[in-house]
């Protein structure tokens, strides 16, 4: 019993094994293996095509993008598992089409069965019903008058004399809560004849206490808007005060190290053609020229740009090719997540979001 007992155990050990060897493999060729992509682009006749690979083709995405439409197909281990090639949706359109007529036809079987079972059923039901009504009939005509219903019927004059006197009380109600105007207004008093108590019964009940809400809501719209006006000062200062933190600065400095680093590493390998460009405004043209002359040497003179700063332009042909391994991205962002300035940045942006910053004494790395 024992020794069948330590094989099962055995068996389970190693499929578990096996598991977590597979799934460790699974994630180590994910981080390692790059991702294989190349493209191409033309424009004004806008056509493009990009073409993504990992594992010797395991997983094969493809697109193709032109002025009417695009069309994408992802394939994994040479099997179709996504299309949107029009000859693709019409022919998985017309699979599901079929389906939808075969469960018809079942279904339509289905509730022939049902029907006759239900009009059977509803024809008994009909019959019994029947008998039941011409039972309670001969009950009902058998059955003599109650002394009860002739007295009910006695007492209901009453009760809508009783139900004609209540709007009388109601009306006398409201007339009894009528304000010291409306009362001077329907006995046809002017101003000058209201007594000294109606007067000041006016006075206090309509005039005097709008004035002193007036008062109170004037006053605490000018509180309001100072309020408001101290509490927008107070977040600018904040802000300038975290801008100017050196932490933050040196923070910021290092995340834009290992960006660059990420692109540098990722970005295409190889990159031929040219682009010719102009904007409406020639300094927009400029600003442009002088962002991509960042990255333009990465390719060794295979790309060409010529800016036109003098009318309005876009032609170009491009050709690109390049590679991204995830490790490779994965490992800078750990680094930029655990870096300690980073986790001060990200600390101290939570306290100017909730308006608890407050400015550190040091200022900068020299006075630390």
């Amino acid at each position: 019993m024992l020794h069948i007992i330590l094989l099962i155990l055995k068996i389970i050990g190693i499929a578990l094994a096996v598991l977590v060897g597979l799934i460790l493999l699974i994630v180590l060729l994910l981080l390692f293996v790059p991702f294989r992509y190349k493209g191409s682009a033309k424009y004004p006749n806008t056509k493009a095509k990009a073409k993504l690979t990992w594992l010797l083709h395991l997983l094969n995405v493809s697109v193709d993008y032109d002025e009417n439409n695009m069309i994408m197909i992802v394939r994994f281990f040479g099997f179709k598992i996504m299309s949107t090639d029009p000859e693709d949706v019409r022919k998985k359109e017309e699979k599901e089409r079929k389906k939808q007529e075969k469960r018809k036809a079942k279904l339509k079987k289905k509730r022939e069965k049902l029907k006759a079972k239900r009009e059977k059923e509803k024809a008994k039901r009909k019959a019994a019903k029947e008998k039941e009504r011409q039972k309670n009939q001969e009950q009902a005509n058998t059955s003599a008058q109650k002394p009860s219903d002739i007295k009910d019927a006695a007492k209901k004059p009453s009760d809508k004399m009783e139900a004609d006197k209540k709007p009388s009380e109601n009306g006398k109600k409201e007339a009894n809560g009528e304000s010291a105007s409306e009362k001077a207004a329907k006995e046809g008093k002017s101003f000058d004849d209201l007594t000294g108590d109606e007067l000041e019964e006016m006075l206090d009940g309509e005039f005097g206490p709008a004035s002193d809400e007036e008062k109170k809501t004037v006053v605490e719209k000018i509180k309001s808007i100072y309020n408001k006006a101290e509490g927008l000062f107070k977040k600018l200062n904040m802000y300038k005060d975290f801008e100017e933190d050196f932490r933050v600065r040196k923070a910021v400095k290092y995340i834009w190290e290992k960006v660059k680093l990420i692109l540098k590493r990722e970005m295409p390998k190889k990159l031929k053609g040219h682009i010719s460009y102009g904007f409406d405004n020639p300094a927009t043209t400029g600003y442009v020229t002088g962002l991509a002359s960042v990255f333009i040497g990465l390719w060794d003179g295979h790309f060409e740009i010529s800016p036109n700063f003098e009318q309005k332009e876009l032609d170009a042909d491009v050709d690109f090719k390049g590679r991204i391994r995830l490790i490779g991205i994965l490992v800078p962002l750990a680094k930029v997540w655990f870096n300690k300035d980073v986790k001060y940045l990200r600390k101290e942006a939570g306290h100017l979001k909730d308006g608890s910053y407050k400015a550190p004494v040091v200022r900068n790395e020299k006075e630390e």
